[in-house]
């Protein structure tokens, strides 16, 4: 069972906005745990600016698979608690066309969950960098780069499974009904402790298409890993190769 409040102030017609919440989780097996959240956004309106942060507390409870998966699952595992915070600066050029947004953050661990397995104390932190292009009405590109040092606190090695080094593009681009998508993913190599290894890099692209019938109704058709690269996200596991899906869509 759980309960949780969350609340908004804003200030100084929006400059200023003051979100906060707290939950309380009951547990049958891990027991009472109290957690909570705090953030702030300040505008600098004349300036384009907006700076913002965030501070907060999580608790996760093991899933059935963590805890019963036959001969893997772990019953004595103990529930993860986190710390995180986060602070960044984001800065509107050319009438909001271009944005740009750069962001420090760092969590704390206690007991985290990997695999079947606590980790007593864990570190992650990095920089996230963004950025926002809109040359004309119907196009937007984006991108997205972080860079992160997930540790290991009990042993001083990186995490297992955490790349040190992520990237995101993406173009959208409307004629009238239609909406083009491309998406480009990069994920930096990660050690998998479970088989002793290193997972090499990977990079993958994802195209979209959507056509609104209506207001509320569309149709639409996407294909992942359309260059069929070779991955795998843990080692041992195989990944998809290209695929098409398609579909429609309702809002009610």
């Amino acid at each position: 069972r759980a309960a949780y409040l969350n609340g908004k102030l804003r200030f100084f017609d929006d400059s200023l906005i003051l979100d906060g919440g707290i939950r309380h989780d009951s547990h049958e097996t891990f027991g009472d745990h109290t957690t909570y959240r705090a953030g702030f956004l300040y505008r600098v309106k004349s300036w384009g600016t907006r700076f913002k942060g965030n501070y907060g507390t999580g608790f996760r409870a093991p899933s059935l698979n963590e805890l019963y998966f036959p001969f893997w699952g772990n019953e004595n595992l103990e529930p993860e608690k986190s710390r995180s915070f986060d602070a960044g600066i984001e800065q509107d050029f050319f009438d909001g066309r271009l944005v740009l947004g750069a962001g420090w953050f760092r969590q704390r661990y206690h007991n985290l969950i990997q695999g079947n397995a606590n980790i007593g104390r864990a570190r992650s932190e990095g920089w996230e960098f963004e950025a926002t292009l809109t040359p004309t009405d119907n196009l937007t590109l984006s991108a997205a780069f972080t860079t992160m040092d997930p540790v290991d606190l009990e042993n001083d090695v990186r995490l297992p499974l955490c790349p040190k080094k992520t990237a995101n593009v993406s173009a959208e681009y409307r004629i009238a009904a239609f909406l083009l998508g491309a998406d480009y993913r990069y994920v930096g190599d990660r050690f998998d402790n479970s088989a002793d290894r290193r997972l090499p890099s990977y990079s993958l692209v994802d195209l979209r298409l959507s056509y609104d019938l209506s207001p509320t109704v569309t149709v639409f058709a996407r294909g992942e890993n359309v260059l069929d690269k070779d991955h795998q996200e843990v080692a041992g596991y195989e990944t998809p190769d290209a695929a098409v899906y398609a579909g429609l869509r309702a809002t009610f």
